[in-house]
């Protein structure tokens, strides 16, 4: 097993893990990949996934967040067996990472185009998001956090009346009709930092 890693914090993280589950990390590098078993692609902060010769045949699964949709779904046309999300909590992301070496033969060319199809999906959800300013996008925020419009009215200093209207805007321009629907819709495909530093301080509890 190899782990490659533009988040080297995070590369660590998982090389350190993954024994735990019973594999076998032959190393924790970057840009570089001898031999091995498999291996584990982390993206950097900017979402760019390190670009590793020697691959060969081995098995890759390529481990990003939401900022790096673009790259997870390069990595799956060029064959990793699978793409994960680095947002979701440790534990949820080793688990996943665990079945995808352990079933590597599930992820046929078939399951591989089908997730890729789920990627541009994302990506494709995630440009709804540019049209918004940035008083909705703040107001996206503080709903994911749970906020009711009076608590955001009162943290914002702002009317109620002002808030119910960034609300609509939110809906509107993400093509949802409900809050409930566009926090949904933040989780799987925004990769505005305001909105993925709310959703990560959620995951962490």
């Amino acid at each position: 097993m190899i782990v490659v890693g533009g988040n080297e914090l995070l590369a660590a993280a998982v090389a350190a893990a993954l024994p735990v589950l019973g594999w076998q990390v032959a190393s924790t590098v970057r840009g570089h990949a001898e031999a091995g078993s498999a291996v584990v692609l982390v993206a950097d902060d900017d979402g760019r996934l390190p670009r590793v010769p020697g691959l060969g045949g081995m098995p890759t699964v390529a481990v990003g967040g939401l900022v790096a949709l673009e790259s997870l779904a390069g990595a799956v046309r060029r064959g990793a067996i699978a793409a994960l999300n680095a947002d979701q909590p440790f534990a949820d992301l080793m688990a996943v990472l665990h079945d995808a070496l352990t079933h590597s033969s599930r992820y046929t060319e078939s399951a591989r185009r089908k997730q890729l199809q789920r990627l541009r999906r994302r990506l494709e959800h995630g440009q709804r998001f540019t049209s918004m300013t940035t008083r909705e996008i703040e107001i996206l925020g503080e709903l994911i956090a749970g906020r009711s419009a009076v608590e955001i009215a009162g943290r914002l200093r702002i009317s109620m009346a002002t808030v119910r209207t960034h609300i609509r805007g939110v809906l509107t321009k993400l093509g949802v009709s409900s809050q409930i629907a566009a926090v949904a819709l933040a989780h799987n495909s925004c990769r505005d930092h305001v909105v993925m530093v709310g959703i990560r301080l959620i995951h962490q509890f």
